[in-house]
């Protein structure tokens, strides 16, 4: 658990099924990662909409502003553009990492976590490792075996079919 589901990794996950059911055949690997992923994907939408109803929320930034959202509606993305924050890449809630676009749930702190910190780097990392391996596999025929980050870069190994 405790994934940041990237809106980007999703979209890269599609592309790479759509362009392998129109193209050719999906690998095995891309096939269970485009799985997992939407398994984990439903399960949140599930979470969030069980029982949701729209209620005001007070959201305290790191500088120490509060701004106030509606729950299950607000997002870190729109707190972020409201409030003039650039450059944010991945948000932190209460202590949690969270995507930027997944809507706030409750009373909060909130951190925007930009390239300059760890976190911000991983997450364009991860964003980076998953469209490369997506042209290693469709543009150059090889089989990904993983791909993930380090602490100072991405990384994408992988088999050639030869």
């Amino acid at each position: 658990e405790g994934t940041v589901l990237n809106e980007a990794y999703y979209w890269v996950l599609s592309l790479s099924l759509k362009y392998a059911t129109t193209n050719i055949q999906a690998s095995p690997a891309l096939s269970e990662r485009v799985r997992v992923f939407e398994s984990l994907r439903e399960r949140q939408g599930q979470q969030r909409t069980s029982g949701a109803t729209e209620q005001a929320l007070s959201v305290r930034l790191a500088d120490g502003r509060t701004v106030n959202g509606t729950t299950g509606v607000t997002t870190p993305s729109i707190i972020a553009q409201n409030a003039r924050v650039k450059g944010a890449l991945v948000s932190r809630v209460n202590g949690e990492l969270w995507e930027l676009l997944r809507p706030l749930e409750a009373d909060c702190e909130l951190q925007l976590l930009g390239f300059d910190t760890t976190e911000g780097k991983q997450a364009v990392w991860r964003t980076g490792a998953c469209v490369v391996g997506w042209v290693l596999e469709r543009v150059f025929g090889v089989e990904v075996c993983r791909e993930g980050v380090s602490e100072s870069s991405l990384y994408c190994d992988h088999l050639e079919n030869r």
